[in-house]
């Protein structure tokens, strides 16, 4: 019974923070929109290319219904789920 007590105390921190997005670096165009659309300034410019602080990322929970870096990015399927 502690051990499910356990698991379920894992699982329920797992559902309470979503994975992070990333961007596909190789067709990122660094238009830097993404950088402006983030609530929680988890993106910055690395290079030629912007990437996702993984630790900073929550998938615009609490902010908005969908991940604003996707909705923002040009490029399609460039910022995905980690």
């Amino acid at each position: 019974m502690l051990e499910d007590a356990m698991l379920f105390g894992i699982v329920g921190a797992l559902r309470s923070h979503p994975m992070a997005y990333q961007i596909i670096a190789s067709q990122c165009t660094a238009c830097g929109a993404c950088e402006f659309e983030c609530p929680n300034a988890a993106i910055r410019m690395k290079g030629d290319t912007y990437i996702i602080n993984p630790k900073k990322c929550t998938q615009c929970e609490g902010h908005f219904d969908t991940p604003q870096c996707a909705s923002i990015c040009p490029v399609a399927d460039t910022c995905v789920p980690a």
